[in-house]
């Protein structure tokens, strides 16, 4: 709890600082209270302070309603902490959580109150110099605020040199690419008409990689210019020569719904020569704000912010307790012409797992009827659904994927064990939430959900239901098992955290990217590494019989070792025998080879060869592999050692008889062997890593704990 104040939520993290709802314990007033990072005060610590004392200078000679308001610094703090007004959500997450692209009369407004804002930040020196949907603050008044001035620069800074790395890459003007430290308002100018853009099509216009290729996405688009046209682009320090022997697409192209307005407006601010660049004064009297639709009413945009999101029954708005306003809600009204047995099949479900209770589930509170819906009031998530995570571009790192997968699993694992299948299983039915500092997934929206247990006994189902991407490939043909369609959905789910695309629009034999994923061959999901790969494909299996069960990825899951180190070298010289009592302990020994397979808690794959060649894993000779499979293949050599004491193969390559024989899985191989251990080694030197026995696996075997004393 900071001084005064009591956090809430979590609302955002940024490099240098974690942003929170926080009530004022006096007045009870909501609050967003901005805490710079504790560690990072030993490092880079300079630049941080820097940041943050260049946005409380500015803020504190700004007012106006299209600016953040700073109320100060908490005081008696460790480190610093900054308190501003609270704003509902940033224009990025309410352009990614509408289904749509913004409508012309909620653009117009937002665009309206953003060049107000700019124009005053203008008149009074100011340049803001990062402008972008992230750093622009809405609320359910529909009041737009300009916020995050930590890049600023104004006449009182000290700063008389202006720098050029400044301005989100995607949103940076090209004089700024060219390296030009001269410059005024038009820089901001030129993310504006980003951020239009951005609007109207739900994804960034200009997402380059670097300096150079953001040049080539722009000059793709409006042509290169011209020494007549920029008469002094040749001047600039960083210019250089591109030229493109390509007709540039031209606005009309690239835009095809946008009407000549827009055009002429977008045009205006993306002029090469900033000198040329139109003023916030000239779009505000640009023909685009007064040809029809005209903008609509703030309480418009108002009302779209408090909506959380729309289904095809009803629409989820956010809602506060009238006496107690740090108590929110997702309030889902439903129409009663929508459908009756709808409403009753979810609210009987989502009752269920509430009463039952589990984190991954998102909670129903409350069900209340009016002649005209029923409005049902659920937990609130902070975040948002999963689709604000991944923006089209912009995949998941491993690690975090992994955290929301091993969440849906859990949370589908709850629902099965209960005998109800949800059916509907994506990204806009998986809600993030903040709890204890880590962001959760929940589970959401039970519609088509039902149960597939009857006196405990399964039963099939028939109805294919849920969002085609999603629908395994049994449900189009015939009857078909309730637990295994979740299972798949949430295979393609994971396909979407980690390239963040669909990888198909139904699981159908005439769908080419479908077709290609049955033939094993590569797609949208090229980047990902061989183990991973493998992994999805044992839940995004057509064959719904051989499809992984909850148990089976839970337990590939375990399949890394404690301390993320992996030896490398198992083999009988490096294992030792001592005596304690009268037990003799095995002990491994020689780490010479030994490595960390994880780094910053993410595993990571491998790529040379290394061990001794008869122990080694076949896939330690293909080009990537992970560390712990390898281990436990080399742990099962050795088993085979001791039952025949001797290896069983020069080297696990196809070319060995022996390895041959044993992957043909020929009969009697080793006559010494009986066939109960034979299975269980056949479970350990598993051709393919992905299924290879893990350790929890071994240790839950029936080999592992019998009794050989005993007879059999």
């Amino acid at each position: 709890m900071s001084s005064g104040y009591e956090c809430m939520k979590l609302l955002g993290e940024g490099q240098y600082s974690h942003v929170y709802m926080a009530r004022h314990l006096e007045s009870s007033t909501i609050v967003a209270l901005k805490k710079m990072k504790l560690e990072l005060r030993k490092i880079d610590n300079e630049n941080i302070l820097r940041s943050a004392i260049q946005e409380i200078r500015v803020l504190k000679t700004t007012d106006h309603e299209n600016i953040i308001k700073y109320f100060g610094k908490v005081p008696d703090c460790t480190v610093p902490e900054f308190v501003f007004e609270y704003m509902d959500t940033d224009l990025f997450n309410f352009i990614n959580k509408c289904l749509t692209p913004l409508s012309p009369p909620v653009s117009k407004n937002i665009m309206s109150q953003l060049l107000i804002g700019v124009e005053y930040l203008h008149t009074n020196l100011i340049l803001h110099r990062d402008l972008k949907p992230a750093n622009l603050l809405l609320n359910t008044a529909g009041r737009l605020k300009i916020a995050d001035f930590g890049l600023s620069w104004s006449q009182n800074t000290s700063q008389k040199t202006l720098a050029y790395e400044v301005v989100t890459l995607w949103y940076r003007a090209p004089e700024l690419l060219f390296h030009t430290t001269s410059y005024k308002g038009e820089i901001d100018i030129w993310s504006i008409g980003c951020i239009l853009a951005e609007m109207m099509t739900k994804k960034p216009v200009f997402p380059g990689t670097s300096e150079r290729d953001q040049l080539r996405r722009i000059f793709n688009v409006l042509g290169v210019p011209t020494t007549e046209s920029w008469p002094t682009m040749t001047e600039l320090k960083g210019y250089k020569k591109i030229i493109s022997d390509n007709e540039p697409l031209g606005l009309p192209s690239v835009f095809p719904n946008a009407t000549p307005d827009v055009i002429s407006f977008l045009e205006k601010c993306w002029v090469m020569d900033p000198s040329q660049r139109a003023s916030c004064q000239q779009l505000l009297k640009h023909e685009y704000f007064t040809t029809s639709p005209l903008s609509c009413a703030d309480e418009i945009l108002g009302s779209l912010v408090d909506k959380l999101g729309e289904g095809a029954f009803g629409t989820v708005v956010l809602v506060k307790n009238k006496l107690n306003p740090s108590l929110v809600y997702a309030m889902k009204e439903i129409p009663k012409k929508a459908s009756c047995d709808y409403v009753k099949n979810e609210w009987a479900i989502h009752c269920k797992l509430t009463k039952l209770s589990h984190s991954n589930i998102i909670a129903c509170i409350k069900i209340r009827k009016t002649p005209e819906s029923y409005k049902m009031f659920m937990e609130y998530a902070t975040v948002g659904d999963l689709w604000v995570k991944i923006p089209q571009g912009s995949p998941l790192p491993l690690k975090e994927a992994q955290s929301f997968f091993k969440d849906l699993i859990s949370g589908l694992k709850f629902m099965h064990s209960h005998g109800i299948v949800h059916r509907d299983i994506k990204p806009g039915n998986l809600l993030i939430t903040v709890k204890e500092y880590r962001e959760v997934l929940q589970i959401t929206d039970f519609g088509w959900s039902t149960h597939y247990l009857k006196n405990k006994s399964e039963i099939l189902l028939t109805v294919c239901g849920g969002s085609h991407p999603y629908i395994a490939p049994e449900c189009f043909n015939r009857e078909h098992r309730g637990p295994p369609i979740d299972i798949w959905a949430a295979g393609i789910v994971l396909i979407n955290m980690l390239t963040s695309y669909s990888p198909w629009s139904a699981a159908k034999i005439k769908n080419l990217q479908y077709k290609r994923w049955l033939k094993g061959e590569r797609g949208i999901w090229n980047s990902l590494d061989e183990f991973t790969i493998g992994f999805i494909r044992t839940i995004v299996e057509s064959d719904s019989c051989k499809r992984a069960t909850i148990s089976e990825i839970e337990a590939s899951d375990c399949c890394i070792h404690e301390h993320g180190i992996m030896h490398n070298d198992i083999k009988p010289d490096n294992l030792l025998i001592t005596r304690q009592g009268d037990k003799e302990i095995l002990k491994i020994s020689d780490f010479g080879l030994s490595m960390q397979f994880r780094r910053n808690e993410s595993e990571r794959t491998l790529h040379y060869i290394i061990g001794t060649d008869a122990y080694n894993a076949p896939e330690m000779y293909s080009k990537h592999f992970r560390g712990p499979p390898i281990d436990i293949w080399a742990a099962g050599i050795v088993l085979i050692v001791m039952l025949t004491t001797k290896e069983p193969w020069s080297k696990a390559v196809f070319t060995n008889r022996s390895y041959l024989s044993w992957i043909l899985e020929e009969p009697v191989i080793w006559e010494q062997i009986d066939r109960f251990s034979l299975g269980f080694i056949r479970s350990i030197l598993e051709l393919n890593p992905v299924i290879r026995a893990t350790i929890p696996k071994i240790k839950e075997s029936r080999w592992y704990q019998h009794d050989f004393n005993t007879a059999s």
